[in-house]
């Protein structure tokens, strides 16, 4: 938020505005944004209601001067002046473009507030859904920031339990994959309330819209969570080819729970399949095969993790692919987990052939069989320690 330079006295404010009135006027005085803004500032300052409202309708077709209009619009906000809020909603109102970045910075101060420190009002709740449902108009810039914004507080608000807030706030949006980060959060939040019938209802309404490959799979983590097998096989069926792994896993994991344990088996072989071919594939999505395949780790399946990540690591390029998508540190992270797992898995076997080495007295062969598994950095194994 802009604040009143304190090199400027109220007499030097003054002589500016009555300069900028006397030798250039409007619209001139519009051509020069700096020069624009510094007289919305003092006019704000000196509290000059009539000449800021004539700057400002002056400004309203320049959209180069709507930055300068909505630093004031915040001030007003911020120092809550609501005759000079009034005032600019008034003049902005059939500014579509300015009304919609209004709507943005109110938004915003909306965020920061935590919505009325978690009561919002209506005004708040009906900004929320204009700009989850895109009836606000801003740019891809600003629409991006604006809504991981709003993840990131409705995030805090889930973990803080106020899972009615959040209900209340988007219950009203249009739930698609443009918006469904911020609005996965309400379903969420029925789920935690107990509310089955409304948590059933919203998630078949949204999987008949999202299309998503990580929409759906946080969607269907979701469903499987509260035991709805059939809609997660139901969402799975009609986007098969575009599921990510862990999508898949979900999805074997509900055939299994209906008892269709041979599809279930085949659906987890055929995605490692297509996993195996998106390596060899010219066009490879690096990012999506490094997250399969720690997903493919994570599930428990340790041999297929390891020959599809000596698959990757033959791939030619793969090095300048890494740098040029900056995913270094993800494949790092990768090769670790890997690694990791398959020396947690041995451990057991090595802990169960030292004990046998000890009771016979074997001590330095036993230490120099579990000296690997602590050089690497296994410090949580209890048994390893004794």
């Amino acid at each position: 938020m802009r604040t009143q330079d304190k090199t400027q006295t109220k007499s030097s404010m003054e002589k500016f505005l009555k300069d900028c009135d006397s030798r250039i006027g409007f619209p001139a005085l519009n051509e020069d944004v700096e020069r624009y803004r510094r007289y919305l500032d003092f006019c704000y300052f000196l509290k000059k209601p009539r000449k800021l409202t004539n700057a400002i309708r002056s400004g309203l077709g320049d959209e180069e001067c709507h930055q300068a209009i909505l630093g004031i619009f915040e001030m007003a906000l911020k120092e809550r002046r609501l005759s000079v809020i009034e005032k600019i909603e008034r003049i902005s109102e059939k500014e579509n473009s300015l009304s919609s970045l209004m709507d943005i910075v109110r938004l915003r101060l909306d965020i920061e507030g935590r919505f009325s420190s978690y009561r919002p009002r209506t005004e708040q709740i009906e900004r929320v859904t204009r700009v989850l449902t895109g009836q606000a108009r801003f740019s891809d810039e600003q629409q991006k920031t604006i809504l991981n914004d709003l993840f990131l507080r409705l995030q805090k608000m889930y973990r803080a339990k106020e899972w009615g807030t959040i209900v209340t706030l988007l219950e009203n949006s249009n739930i698609t994959d443009r918006n469904f980060h911020c609005c996965k959060f309400y379903p969420l939040s029925l789920s935690k309330l107990g509310d089955e019938e409304g948590f059933r209802r919203i998630v078949e309404e949204i999987s008949k819209k999202i299309r998503d490959p990580a929409n759906i799979e946080d969607l269907v983590d979701m469903m499987y969570t509260e035991n709805l097998n059939n809609q997660v096989i139901n969402l799975c069926d009609a986007n098969e080819g575009t599921l990510t792994f862990r999508t898949n896993l979900i999805y074997a994991r509900s055939l299994k729970k209906i008892g269709l344990i041979s599809e279930s088996d085949r659906i987890l072989e055929q995605s490692k399949n297509g996993i195996h071919s998106m390596i060899e594939s010219s066009d490879v999505d690096i990012s999506g095969v490094t997250k399969s395949i720690m997903d493919i780790g994570y599930s428990g399946d340790i041999q297929s993790s390891e020959r599809l990540l000596f698959e990757l690591t033959e791939r030619e390029g793969l090095s300048s692919e890494l740098i040029d998508n900056d995913l270094v540190n993800k494949f790092v992270e990768l090769v670790n987990d890997t690694l990791d797992r398959q020396k947690r898995i041995r451990l057991s076997d090595s802990l169960s052939t030292s004990r046998r080495l000890m009771s016979s007295g074997e001590h330095a062969i036993a230490y120099r069989l579990l000296e690997p598994f602590i050089e690497h950095g296994i410090e949580n194994s209890a048994e390893l320690f004794e």
